[in-house]
C-alpha cells in the first residue's frame, strides 16, 4: 500500500454504517479521508439489521427523542437514493413496518396506549 501524498483532512474511525456515511459525505465535499476500521463478526451495523424504529421506550424516551427517531426513519429513503446514485449499487429498502411485543402486562399496556408511529411527526 502506498502512503498518501498528503495528510487526510478527516480521520474516520469505524467502517460501519455511520462511519462509511460520514466518510462518503465528507469525500463528496472534497475532503481527503482516512478510514480506519476492522471487520469484526457481529459488528453494530450487522446487529441492527437495517432497522429504523420510530419508537423508543427506554430511559430518556420523550417527545424530542421520539421526534428524532421518526425524522431518521423519514429521511432514510433519501439517504438510500443518495447512496444508490453515489455508488451505482442499488441498496434494497423496504418500509414495511415492525412488530412490537410487550414482554409483560405493563409493556403491553404501554404499547396499547402509545400513539401510532405515523402520529410521531
Amino acid at each position: 500500500m502506498r502512503a498518501p501524498d498528503r495528510r487526510a483532512d478527516l480521520l474516520v474511525v469505524g467502517g460501519g454504517l455511520i462511519g462509511l456515511a460520514v466518510a462518503a459525505a465528507a469525500a463528496e465535499r472534497g475532503l481527503l479521508i482516512t478510514l480506519v476500521s476492522t471487520a469484526l463478526p457481529g459488528a453494530a451495523s450487522r446487529a441492527g439489521a437495517g432497522l429504523l424504529v420510530p419508537r423508543y421506550s427506554g430511559e430518556g424516551a420523550s417527545g424530542p427523542v421520539t421526534r428524532l427517531l421518526a425524522a431518521g426513519r423519514d429521511l432514510y429513503p433519501s439517504y438510500v437514493r443518495w447512496v444508490d446514485e453515489l455508488s451505482g449499487v442499488r441498496v434494497p429498502l423496504r418500509m414495511a413496518g415492525a412488530v412490537e411485543v410487550g414482554r409483560s402486562p405493563a409493556e403491553t399496556a404501554a404499547l396499547q396506549d402509545a400513539p401510532p408511529t405515523d402520529a410521531m411527526r
